[in-house]
């Protein structure tokens, strides 16, 4: 299976709730969507719990914050990894 070991950025932008995608497009966020990516980036590459998550952001809908996040970052969605009957990973890397 063929790798891409180039780290993917995304960067976020707090003022006003947004995140610019590797492609170069800015999407906008939700509050509890903005609190999920930050608190995933803050922990790339860990394995995160739904709990966790939670306890962290505030978020109760984390399973849909993370359905729409995948939505809005194209194809960087995918970074967003669920671990079955664990939580999510944001992957470094496709």
């Amino acid at each position: 299976m063929w790798r891409n070991d180039a780290v993917i950025e995304l960067t976020l932008h707090p003022e006003d709730h947004t995140v610019t995608t590797p492609e170069g497009a800015r999407a906008r966020l939700t509050p509890a969507e903005f609190r999920v990516l930050a608190h995933l980036l803050a922990n790339r590459g860990t394995v995160l719990t739904v709990d966790d998550i939670t306890t962290a952001t505030g978020v109760r809908c984390v399973r849909s914050a993370v359905s729409k996040l995948r939505y809005k970052l194209g194809s960087a969605g995918p970074l967003i990894h669920g671990v079955y009957g664990v939580g999510y990973l944001l992957r470094q890397h496709f």
